[in-house]
Parts: C-alpha cells; sequence; structure tokens
C-alpha cells in the first residue's frame, strides 16, 4: 500500500494527497488500497493566490488614494473632491475581476431628520397657536363705584371711562329751548352723575387706546346700559360711527321730545368741529 502511495506521488510531485480508501481492481483480484487524494496543497495554493490578489489590490488602492491630487476631473474612474480626487472604484475590481460588496448607504439621513424635526415643530406649534387664535379674546370687565364726569363720561376707581355707542352735548354747549339759550351740554353731565352717584357699574372695555389713556366702554348699571339710558330720556344721541343698537330708542326720545329733542341744538361733533375752527 505504501508502494502505491509513493508511486502515485511520484507521478504527481508537490501535491500533499488526502486519505481515501480507493478500490483498485487489479486482474483477477481486487485490491483496498489506502491512498491519499486531492491533495490539500492544491486547494492551499488557492487561497494563497486568492489573498495575493487581494493584497495587491489593496496596495493599488493606497497607491491611487496617495496619487489622487495628480488625478484630473477628467478621469473616467475617479470622482472631484475638495482635496483633488478619489477613485471612484476600488483596484481590486480590475485585479479581481469581481465587483466590490456594497453596504447600502444612508444618503441625506441627517438632512431628512432635520426637515422630520422641522415638521413635527411646525405641527405643534400649529396645534398650541392656532386654538389661542381661534379663541375669543378674554373680555376686560372694569368694576366699581362710579361718578360722572362730563356728559358722556365716568370714573371708575382710578379708570376714565367713556360710554360706547352716544355722543351728547359738549359741556360748554348751549341749546335754545322756548327762545332761550339752556345748557343742555351741563344738564347732560348731571344728569349721568345722579344716575350713577357712587353705584357699583360695571363696564365691558371695547377699546382701550394707550397712547391717548382713553378707555370706551358698555357699561350697565343694576344691568341696564347707561348708554341706553341717556339716549331714551334725551340727554345724548346715537354715535352711528359706533353703533346703531339705540335706533329704536332714539326714534322714541325724539318723537316724545325728550331733553334735547324738545330745543333746537346743534350736532355735538359738529360744535365741537366749529369751536376747534374758531380756535385757529
Amino acid at each position: 500500500m505504501r508502494a502505491i502511495d509513493r508511486a502515485v506521488a511520484a507521478a504527481h510531485p508537490g501535491i500533499r494527497l488526502a486519505q481515501v480508501l480507493v478500490p483498485v481492481v487489479m486482474p483477477g483480484m481486487a485490491v483496498a488500497v489506502s491512498t491519499r487524494w486531492l491533495g490539500g496543497r492544491r486547494r492551499g495554493r488557492q487561497r494563497q493566490q486568492r489573498a495575493g490578489e487581494e493584497d495587491r489590490g489593496t496596495a493599488d488602492a493606497h497607491g491611487k488614494l496617495a496619487s489622487s491630487e495628480r488625478a484630473g476631473p477628467g478621469d473616467p474612474g475617479r470622482i472631484a473632491s475638495l482635496g483633488g480626487s478619489v477613485p471612484l472604484f476600488p483596484a481590486s475590481l480590475a485585479a479581481t475581476g469581481r465587483p466590490p460588496t456594497l453596504k447600502p448607504a444612508i444618503v441625506g439621513a441627517s438632512s431628512r431628520f432635520r426637515q422630520l424635526m422641522s415638521r413635527s415643530f411646525g405641527l405643534i406649534v400649529m396645534a398650541v397657536c392656532v386654538p389661542l387664535a381661534l379663541a375669543p379674546a378674554r373680555a376686560e370687565i372694569l368694576a366699581g363705584p362710579a361718578n360722572g364726569l362730563d356728559e358722556d363720561s365716568i370714573a371708575v376707581g382710578a379708570e376714565r371711562v367713556r360710554l360706547w355707542g352716544i355722543d351728547a352735548p359738549d359741556l360748554g354747549q348751549t341749546c335754545m329751548r322756548a327762545n332761550k339759550p339752556w345748557a343742555c351740554g351741563r344738564d347732560s353731565a348731571r344728569a349721568l352723575d345722579r344716575l350713577v352717584g357712587g353705584k357699583q357699574v360695571r363696564c365691558l372695555v371695547i377699546l382701550r387706546d394707550k397712547v391717548r389713556r382713553l378707555v370706551v366702554g358698555d357699561c350697565t348699571l343694576g344691568g341696564e346700559s347707561l348708554s341706553r339710558w341717556m339716549i331714551v330720556n334725551g340727554h345724548a344721541i346715537m354715535n352711528t360711527r359706533q353703533t346703531d343698537a339705540y335706533a329704536k330708542e332714539e326714534a322714541e326720545a325724539r318723537e316724545a321730545k325728550r331733553g334735547i329733542w324738545g330745543s333746537t341744538f346743534e350736532l355735538p361733533w359738529e360744535w365741537r368741529a366749529r369751536q376747534k375752527s374758531r380756535s385757529r
């Protein structure tokens, strides 16, 4: 058996044979021969060849990376960068004929994350701000004992409030009643002061002008509107630039000739304009 092994080894020098049982048929007899077959050295040589090719590919890649600055932008196998250019494909592709194993890259992941976060933040802001914008503003209420200041203004605490929706004759304005001058402006102011007289008044602030420190409000006394009371009793007329809610009350006062409607008078805003033109 060893002689056969030596004969096979002489026929195939340099090959390391594996141990197998090979039936050898000889004339007139069958002999079981133990021999080594399929040399492991051949497989080892193939592995060494592949390793050498990979080493050469790695060396080529390093060499090309080192000389990338000398490559021009027109080189089809390279891609330009800020520092020159780098190989588009590894050199092992040409050496082995096999494409490199590429891992899927996440392109622009940070950019997409920022976009997602920006959109999420925008949705959060909208969810918080839109209900606030659509919700009605909190009403400002002034309440407390009140006193009349002039024909259409009262004092509520430290606040001076002008009554909403009316215009009354000014303090210095006179009307003609029974062919005699009548201080209709002073009468309107006294009527308002007698009405409130230190009583508890509640005013809904409609306009607050911080520059002129002016507050315009819809004020009530015991649930009754002060503006409406002044119109019903003929102490003021409706300010149509602000409201027309008291048109019916004004028509009734005019028909009944209450207050200023029982006299001849100049409209308050026209009287003020005339006084202003005289002072120039």
